[in-house]
């Protein structure tokens, strides 16, 4: 039987750090995000990145 499991937490990160001029004048955006599904666990992080042009997202 699948038990689908709720979000415990979770983080956004998109700002200056992840997103130098280089990565702006490249004509895209680039994130992380974690997420924990329970406590005490840690958080599964992933990364993306979304081309402003298109819009198609990657994530990692």
């Amino acid at each position: 039987m699948k038990r689908d499991r709720e979000i415990y937490d979770y983080w956004v990160k998109c700002d200056e750090e992840t997103n130098p001029e280089e990565v702006i004048n490249q004509n895209k955006c680039k994130f992380k995000y974690g997420i924990k599904y329970q406590e005490p666990a840690d958080y599964i992080i992933f990364e993306g990145e979304k081309l402003l042009t298109t819009g198609e997202v990657t994530i990692t």
